[in-house]
């Protein structure tokens, strides 16, 4: 049997069926209708399924993996007087002391039919199984992590159209980055800060319908503006 099925079931009788019923009552787990769970008063528990519980953290470490069992939970061999009796202790013992939550509703008809035994007073109730996750092994770094700063720098230019006519308007955008402006009526335009990198980055410009893609190399300083001529078609 599965270890954790076999440790809730130890608690199911331990901590909540003998102390509500009493430390002498027969508790067995099998099926309602086996035929020998008829004779003398016995606290029968049958497996009904096994499902996925949420789980919450607990703080840095892994949720352990949590499923909970569902029991039907049937009294035979008790006086009809007594059968009462048997399920409410049980049912006011059930709570989260013990980590046993009794369902509101009663077993459905379908239940019972499923089953293939007449309906009788029972309960269902469901035990939190647990198991603790295994963690992964994680590779020590073997090499020193080596941090490198990409110095910024403002890059300005200057956006010409044929006949060195200023273009306005004309979107400009550093590839790979999200920076982009516009130029201003003289055709100027200019970024506070691009990352120095290597190679050079690539500016991108769109202008009345043409789309140019320019590599900055030397300049691009407030003294040295790029030049980017645009050959839109007259």
């Amino acid at each position: 049997m599965n270890k954790e099925v076999q440790l809730a079931e130890s608690r199911l009788v331990d901590e909540w069926v003998r102390p509500a019923i009493g430390p002498e009552v027969d508790v067995r787990f099998g099926s309602v209708g086996d035929s020998g769970l008829s004779d003398g008063k016995a606290v029968v528990l049958t497996l009904l399924d096994i499902a996925p519980s949420p789980t919450s953290r607990r703080g840095t470490t892994p949720a352990p993996l949590q499923l909970r069992a569902r029991y039907l939970v049937t009294v035979p061999g008790f006086e009809p007087t007594e059968r009462g009796q048997c399920l409410a202790e049980l049912a006011f013992l059930a709570g989260p002391l013990i980590r046993v939550e009794l369902e509101p509703s009663p077993p459905s008809h379908t239940l019972w039919e499923s089953l293939g035994v007449p309906a009788r007073p029972a309960l269902i109730v469901s035990v939190l199984l647990e198991r603790e996750r295994r963690s992964r092994p994680v590779s020590r770094v073997r090499e020193p992590l080596v941090t490198r700063w990409a110095p910024a720098h403002p890059l300005t230019g200057v956006v010409m159209g044929p006949g060195d006519v200023p273009i306005a308007g004309a979107l400009v955008e550093v590839e790979g980055f999200p920076l982009t402006t516009y130029s201003n009526h003289r055709g100027e335009f200019a970024f506070r800060s691009v990352p120095g990198v290597e190679p050079p980055p690539t500016l991108v410009v769109s202008a009345k319908g043409t789309h140019l893609r320019v590599r900055v190399g030397a300049g691009g300083g407030p003294e040295d503006p790029v030049l980017i001529r645009v050959p839109i078609p007259e």
